[in-house]
């Protein structure tokens, strides 16, 4: 999938990004840009059916995540549900500044060991990082957490042989 067009994505997305809400454009597998599509949330995109069937084998999904999070499982599951070359979540605001968050091709690994890594993993660092909140009150949660994702993502690659990358812009 050419770079080109997901650059194109991106662009015409950042117009909309002081909204603070999701939206996300979809590249076909042949290289056609969908519309745009929101559903209205700064934490979510409810896409239709017939969107996300126009992605199947071989489509790229560009978002934009408003609160700066990494990719989040529920990313994962669909890409790797509509069999997508990639998905892409990209922030003006994560906790490394302005860049992209890329999983490509995640049919290539099995989807029960990494949801399961996932929820382990989450779930540990949630604790260690509510463990240091309280005995550090200067920490701030909400900024600690959005490394939480990105840390899993990462811990997840080198367990498994997901293809998962950060590109700072």
């Amino acid at each position: 999938m050419s770079q080109n067009l997901i650059a194109i994505a991106i662009n015409k997305l950042m117009p909309l990004i002081n909204q603070c809400i999701e939206y996300g454009i979809g590249i076909t597998p042949g290289g056609k840009l969908l519309k745009t599509v929101s559903s209205g949330h700064n934490d979510r995109i409810i896409i239709e059916r017939e969107y996300l069937n126009a992605l199947t084998n071989g489509g790229i999904f560009v978002h934009y995540h408003p609160k700066g999070y990494s990719l989040s499982f529920k990313d994962f599951e669909t890409a790797h549900y509509y069999n997508l070359a990639g998905i892409i979540a990209f922030v003006t605001n994560g906790y490394n500044g302005k860049g992209i968050y890329v999983i490509n091709n995640p049919r290539s690994v099995d989807y029960s060991r990494i949801k399961n890594l996932f929820i382990r993993l989450h779930f540990h660092e949630v604790n260690i990082l509510n463990i240091k909140c309280q005995k550090n009150a200067k920490l701030n949660y909400s900024k600690e957490y959005k490394k939480i994702d990105r840390k899993v993502w990462l811990k997840i690659s080198k367990i498994t042989k997901l293809n998962y990358y950060w590109i700072r812009f």
